[in-house]
């Protein structure tokens, strides 16, 4: 009969105490501060983006498509920027 490897269980070298607890807690935290800053800016641009087009602002709308700003972004009532 065959055995199954021994699998080492990696853990953390102080698991069960408060410290590694700490330490995953505030990795996670940080991680969802950056991706909810990143999605503030995005929305920023976007709101951006919708007054500069409606303000007929060709060189805003330029410089926002440049960094990225979809022009298919819906705004209230499922319009477009371009509609």
């Amino acid at each position: 009969m065959l055995s199954a490897p021994n699998t080492v269980r990696r853990q953390c070298p102080a698991a069960g105490f408060p410290a590694c607890r700490f330490w995953g807690r505030l990795v996670a935290l940080l991680v969802c501060f950056l991706l909810g800053t990143v999605f503030v800016v995005a929305r920023q641009q976007e709101n951006e983006f919708w007054k500069a087009a409606r303000q007929g602002d060709l060189e805003t709308v330029r410089t926002l498509l440049a960094k990225g700003v979809d022009v298919n972004t819906r705004f209230r009532y499922g319009a477009t920027a371009l509609s």
